[in-house]
């Protein structure tokens, strides 16, 4: 079974640091293996052990607007996981960037479940 996949693929992280990164190790391994995955991740409080530019890449809250605007395409699929209060977050510096159809944005809940877009 092939399973490389034609496009770009951006995987966004954002956790407390790298002692909960979930799938820290997974990753890192994954983008060695595929050459059109690239992650960006978020540490909020990084610890002394934790590496810049090897384990994280930015400090603090996740921020979009940190990254190239011409990773943001109409075209793309988005897909949301975490908190709720986290996700509408995300949602609205997504819009911000680049309004998109909400057909585009697919979500899961970490959480008691609630609806994105009813909250809007």
């Amino acid at each position: 079974m092939d399973r490389q996949h034609a496009k770009k693929i951006h995987f966004l992280h954002a956790c407390e640091h790298g002692d909960v990164h979930a799938f820290g190790r997974t990753l890192t391994a994954l983008k060695h293996q595929y050459a059109n995955l690239i992650t960006y991740t978020w540490y909020r409080k990084p610890t002394a052990q934790d590496r810049k530019f090897f384990d994280y890449d930015y400090v603090g809250m996740m921020n979009l607007g940190l990254l190239n605007k011409s990773l943001f395409s109409s075209e793309h699929q988005y897909y949301l996981c975490g908190p709720l209060s986290f996700m509408e977050n995300i949602y609205q510096q997504l819009m911000t960037i680049k309004p998109i159809s909400s057909e585009q944005v697919f979500y899961e809940v970490f959480g008691p479940h609630n609806s994105l877009k009813a909250n809007k």
